[in-house]
């Protein structure tokens, strides 16, 4: 190492200097705060995790599940006492049965027992497992909104 070298540029050149050392200290406490953000962020995730995947599993597929898959989720079911709700989500066209009003949306049918972690909130404030019974929907106010109903 040339130490005096390094000493000569230092003192020649102070400004520079200062602002290297400022640069590399701001990058440090950059770090160190994203880090311990990103970590926050996680551990927030972790522990919520139940209430926003509203079960324990997912499993998930674009194409029907095959046989060996739905016999087996029948086993668990029957054998081993686990609870099972299938979930179908898809988007669709709603239209105005009487108007010419028509929205993309994301519709979702889902089993008895759904979630089994959380709670889905109504406007109502009624349940909404006693709510959503077979041949029922539920709608979210920004659809009827944006449909004028």
């Amino acid at each position: 190492m040339h130490w005096t070298f390094i000493y000569r540029q230092i003192t020649s050149s102070v400004k520079q200097s200062a602002v290297f050392v400022a640069c590399v200290a701001l990058s440090m406490v950059t770090l160190v705060s994203l880090g311990g953000f990103g970590e926050s962020v996680n551990n927030a995730l972790f522990r919520d995790a139940r209430q926003l995947l509203t079960a324990d599993i997912i499993v998930e597929s674009g194409f029907p599940f095959k046989e060996s898959l739905n016999a087996e989720l029948d086993r668990l079911r029957n054998t081993m006492s686990v609870q099972v709700a299938r979930t179908f989500q898809f988007i669709s066209i709603v239209r105005v049965a009487d108007g010419e009003g028509s929205l993309l949306t994301d519709i979702k049918a889902v089993e008895d027992g759904y979630p089994f972690y959380g709670q889905v909130m109504l406007s109502s404030g009624r349940v909404f497992g006693k709510v959503l019974r077979s041949g029922q929907i539920i709608v979210g106010q920004n659809l009827l909104d944006r449909l004028g109903l």
